[in-house]
């Protein structure tokens, strides 16, 4: 037998087809999967903050998962046709589409500057809101169901100025606040009426490019970030020139 076993040694299991081997690689693709993941979001993330507004994360509630690249061409008509709020002149030079989300912080400060520009060149130009909510979209329809009822401004001012504390109370408060029937915003808000149309926004906005909020378009070209008063004017002396020629 000892001789059997000096001819026919016995062959040793290399350390990967044991099983603490096989869990060894496994362990190590898990971790380089997971950085490759994070290495790509952060290179997304930096991509989108470059561009100058706040990423989505890539999360949508009404995509249901993964904002897929389905950027395709959008007619300015397509962006500003449609029932939406909007202040400014009936046949403006310059016609600005907002892209927005009532829980992002660079629209709460974006849409003063819009507004006081709009108020100073009320008969050459036009703002239009549309809605692109990140995950939550309770203000969206508040402001929807306010719109319903004339009052769409109000809410939004209002909206803006509780960005912290946007529960149903504080919805609710709201629009006794700004005197909207109370019987008819309620059944408005709790049963989701304009869910359809925001998510049609939403779509919209992510067939027209946008990625994050604020985004602008400006007679139909796209602007994402913020943009100063002083470059909006710039814009609108251009649209004017041409115009005039």
């Amino acid at each position: 037998m000892d001789k059997e076993q000096k001819i026919f040694p016995e062959k040793k299991i290399k350390w990967y087809f044991k099983w603490w081997g096989v869990g060894i690689i496994l362990l190590a693709l898990l971790i380089i999967s997971i950085s490759f993941y994070f290495y790509s979001r952060v290179m997304f993330y930096k991509q989108a903050i470059e561009a100058g507004g706040i990423l989505l994360g890539g999360y949508s509630a009404y995509e249901g998962g993964v904002i897929q690249n389905s950027e395709k061409e959008i007619s300015r008509e397509d962006l500003e046709s449609g029932h939406n709020p909007s202040i400014g002149a009936e046949n403006p030079i310059m016609t600005m589409v907002l892209f927005c989300d009532f829980n992002c912080p660079y629209c709460y400060g974006y849409y003063p500057v819009l507004r006081q520009f709009v108020l100073e060149n009320s008969e050459k130009a036009k703002l239009i809101y549309r809605d692109f909510p990140l995950d939550e979209d309770k203000a969206s329809l508040a402001a929807n169901c306010a719109f319903a009822q004339g009052k769409f401004w109000p809410m939004h001012d209002k909206l803006f100025a509780s960005q912290s504390e946007l529960d149903d109370a504080s919805i609710l408060a709201i629009a006794e606040e700004i005197d909207l029937d109370l019987d008819k915003f309620n059944n408005c808000y709790l049963q989701e009426e304009f869910k359809k149309d925001i998510g049609e926004d939403f779509l919209l906005g992510v067939q027209a490019g946008v990625s994050g909020t604020p985004t602008l378009f400006i007679n139909g070209s796209k602007f994402p970030g913020v943009m100063s008063k002083n470059l909006l004017e710039q814009i609108l002396t251009v649209l004017e020139e041409e115009t005039e020629n």
